[in-house]
């Protein structure tokens, strides 16, 4: 850079100048001085980097303990599903109503998307009711014109969410059946465990950061020692 440039022709005259005066103490002394400046810029680098993990060190606990908090809900609801599946149950909240089995909450589900598809303009996201803890949602992207430039009705979507885990279930056959799309919903959540697995692993590498970051912090900064040297040189 042009900074960069005008520091090495200053150092560059300096030298000369101090070479100039016939005295070597001068030109040592100008060396000394040159190389604390060095060591001095690198002590400046890491003190920012140190600066920098301080920070992160201030945020990365809270992170983990809202991650885990979150995951462990996360379980909570996988564990119901598996549970309700295991004995043949099956329970699903939708408005005020709840629902038994899925070929009643599937006649539930599909007359409301039905009611979106039917819709003359989008309907966004409308909260629907719960599943053993998931929330669940439908919209409908509103009507679209197809390739033949024919009006057709839009898609009706429902999602899945708990936490930061969401899946999205989309109705798009002509005569779907009740039951099947109200199992679609239990096989969703049944692939939560994968999910809480990996996010599990995701923590455990952000705790091992954490130890890792603050062994960092307990390291002296670099040429401490030959820099105080120095320093009692001149």
């Amino acid at each position: 850079t042009m900074e960069d440039l005008g520091d090495a022709r200053l150092n560059s005259f300096a030298e000369a100048t101090a070479a100039a005066s016939g005295n070597p103490l001068v030109l040592a002394k100008h060396q000394v001085e040159m190389e604390i400046a060095n060591l001095e810029a690198v002590r400046g680098q890491a003190q920012h980097t140190q600066f920098d993990i301080r920070r992160e060190l201030g945020r990365l606990p809270s992170r983990v303990a809202n991650k885990t908090a979150q995951i462990d809900q996360l379980g909570v609801i996988s564990r119901a599903a598996q549970a309700a599946q295991d004995a043949g149950t099956f329970t699903m909240q939708l408005g005020r109503t709840t629902y038994a089995t899925p070929e009643e909450a599937g006649i539930k589900l599909l007359d409301v998307a039905a009611q979106m598809a039917a819709s003359p303009v989008e309907t966004p996201s409308t909260p629907l009711g719960t599943y053993y803890g998931a929330t669940i949602t439908a919209s409908n992207n509103g009507p679209r014109k197809n390739a033949a430039g024919v009006v057709v009705p839009g898609i009706s979507r429902f999602a899945l969410s708990a936490q930061e885990w969401a899946t999205w279930i989309d109705i798009t056959a002509q005569n779907p059946e009740p039951a099947t799309t109200a199992q679609r919903f239990t096989q969703r959540l049944l692939t939560l465990p994968n999910y809480v697995a990996s996010a599990r692993q995701e923590i455990a590498q952000e705790e091992k950061r954490l130890v890792d970051l603050q062994a960092t912090l307990e390291h002296p900064l670099p040429h401490t020692e030959e820099l105080a040297a120095l320093q009692q040189r001149y």
